[in-house]
């Protein structure tokens, strides 16, 4: 089976395929070909970034998300999920958090290497977020889950934003923009 990449190009549809045989404009579809790496390379970029501190810390190399239910007694249920905690905060907050992560791991040089992370004075957290931090720490993965969250919300997240939102479109996001 072939895989093919549909978008539209000059008000037609148009397919990238994997092989060239099946391919019917060839300068096309090495234009589409082209920007398609070019946003991926530039996202993978972002990733590591992000990638690359959670190995420094003790544990992040081996991280493993932690599934959230209302089912099995054995996993925190969604209201604990740092998706919900962390999203819904605004930015000095996240800092604060992966801070304090970071502190109780042993890691807190770490956060020197986070965008802005040089200038960061922690603030002292919320009795709410302390309470959630201390029930975090009591999974295996726990804070861990945190900090991959709150990295993704401090990094990868802008890193995205800023290689997609740019004024002026670069070729090869206006391809992207096609699909």
């Amino acid at each position: 089976m072939l895989i093919s990449h549909a978008f539209e190009s000059d008000g037609r549809e148009a397919h990238c395929y994997t092989e060239v045989r099946e391919t019917e404009d060839l300068p096309t579809v090495l234009q589409f070909w082209m920007g398609h790496m070019a946003r991926d390379l530039l996202r993978l970029g972002v990733y590591f970034r992000a990638a690359a501190l959670m190995c420094q810390i003790p544990g992040g190399a081996r991280y493993r998300p932690i599934a959230h239910d209302d089912v099995d007694d054995d996993l925190p249920n969604e209201d604990e999920d740092p998706r919900r905690w962390v999203r819904r905060a605004d930015r000095d907050t996240a800092f604060n958090v992966l801070a304090e992560c970071l502190r109780r791991l042993g890691a807190a040089g770490v956060m020197k290497q986070v965008p802005g992370g040089k200038d960061y004075e922690q603030i002292e957290l919320s009795a709410e977020w302390k309470e959630y931090l201390d029930r975090r720490a009591k999974n295996k993965h726990g804070l861990l889950n945190v900090i991959a969250q709150c990295l993704d919300e401090l990094i990868v997240g802008p890193g995205m934003a800023e290689i997609d939102d740019k004024p002026q479109a670069t070729w090869w996001q206006q391809w992207w923009a096609r699909m």
